[in-house]
């Protein structure tokens, strides 16, 4: 410390001025924290963090938001605040630089799927002259869901039927000969009643057996013992992204994911599965192959090894060339 030095310095070679200027910095210095200390611009404060969006996606950006949600704002402009926020990843604490009065904001990418957690956050305080900095921590922590990433892929047109119908859905639907109607009895169920036939005919109808089940394109994601995350990482962004190629095509499918079978998951739900789906809840796989997957429909598809590509990129053309897409 100067105020130190010149102190020392006048006391042993007899220089009063040196005292005295040794004095006054050590004054101006203790003044300073003193400053600081009484008006803690983060006394009483509450700050809030957001994370937009939310669910967020591997390697698509997001924002941090942090809120000052108190009223007594600016009661100390004299000195100068920030934040620090510890961000997931492995990435440390993050200055943030972006910084008003009402609120503090940054950018990250999140790297890979999963469930992660911010947190905790600092507060900083800086004093007037910038000689003491003190900060108090907020260790309430935001959590976040990182989907898998996804690329556009394109599947294979539905196989036509001989008797194929249509519906606004996009769903399959079971045609009237996969279905007996019988005159309606008392007590039959309405949601059974075949109005249809009731404005063609004037007869009331039910349908007497339920409707065939629709055929479902199933796909599997299967893991040996021991690959690596990346190649786990990879086979799960390759399913994600015929998942949404299946549903923005308005075809049927199902997911299975080891014990579990999801039967035309919801985009949330489906994402939200794969996002924190490790390999001890794959199903194995035996072989050479790290991580494989397979599509059965109308027509079988030999497993494909997703270990054997870096990107997801080149993955998803594999697989489209696998499904038999026409490029």
């Amino acid at each position: 410390m100067a105020g130190l030095f010149f102190v020392a310095w006048g006391v042993w070679t007899g220089a009063i001025g040196g005292v005295v200027l040794g004095g006054g910095l050590l004054i101006g210095w203790l003044l300073d924290g003193l400053v600081l200390l009484v008006g803690d611009p983060w006394r009483g404060h509450q700050v809030t963090r957001q994370v937009v969006p939310r669910p967020s996606r591997a390697g698509q950006p997001a924002r941090v938001w942090l809120l000052n949600r108190s009223r007594q704002r600016g009661s100390a402009r004299w000195l100068t605040t920030g934040y620090q926020d510890r961000v997931p990843w492995g990435q440390g604490w993050l200055p943030v630089a972006d910084v008003t009065e009402e609120y503090g904001r940054y950018g990250v990418t999140p790297p890979r799927r999963g469930s992660v957690e911010f947190g905790p956050l600092r507060l900083l305080a800086n004093s007037p002259l910038g000689l003491w900095q003190s900060w108090r921590t907020s260790r309430q922590p935001t959590s976040l869901t990182v989907w898998p990433a996804t690329v556009p892929m394109v599947v294979p047109p539905p196989v036509a039927t001989e008797a194929p119908v249509s519906t606004g859905l996009g769903l399959p639907r079971p045609h009237l000969d996969d279905t007996t109607l019988r005159e309606y009895q008392p007590g039959d169920d309405l949601h059974r009643v075949h109005w249809r036939s009731l404005a063609r005919s004037n007869r009331l109808l039910t349908r007497a057996e339920e409707p065939s089940a629709t055929h479902n394109t199933v796909a599997a994601l299967r893991v040996r013992s021991g690959a690596t995350s990346d190649a786990v990482d990879l086979g799960v962004e390759l399913l994600a992204s015929w998942a949404e190629a299946m549903r923005k095509a308005g075809d049927g499918f199902e997911v299975q994911l080891g014990a579990e079978t999801m039967r035309q998951p919801g985009n949330a739900h489906l994402m939200d599965t794969l996002a924190n789906i490790g390999a001890d809840d794959l199903a194995p796989v035996t072989g050479d192959a790290s991580v494989i997957v397979e599509v059965a429909g109308d027509g079988l598809v030999s497993p494909m090894r997703v270990d054997s590509y870096v990107s997801l990129t080149d993955a998803a053309v594999a697989f489209q060339d696998a499904l038999g897409v026409t490029r």
